[in-house]
């Protein structure tokens, strides 16, 4: 399998519209674009309560089928 990076907002349209007018996609989100609603956001999901470890191990699990933990990795050191 081959994988490519691509940047997201020259691809698709759907993030563009959500984007670029925001408004015409709000009533499927909670959340906004903006700062103060991406904050909000990062708090609500800081405040919740789940098994982090358990979810950190199932995700790892998937992207290891696809030989994504490694990118992902490198990803993050840069």
């Amino acid at each position: 399998m081959q994988l490519d990076k691509i940047r997201v907002e020259e691809k698709n349209l759907f993030y563009q519209t959500y984007v670029n007018t925001p408004s015409k996609l709000a009533s499927f989100f909670d959340y906004g674009v903006t700062d103060e609603e991406l904050k909000r956001r990062a708090g609500d999901l800081k405040n919740r309560e789940y098994n982090r470890e358990d979810l950190a191990d199932h995700i790892k699990s998937f992207m290891g089928k696809y030989h994504l933990t490694q990118m992902f990795n490198s990803l993050w050191k840069n």
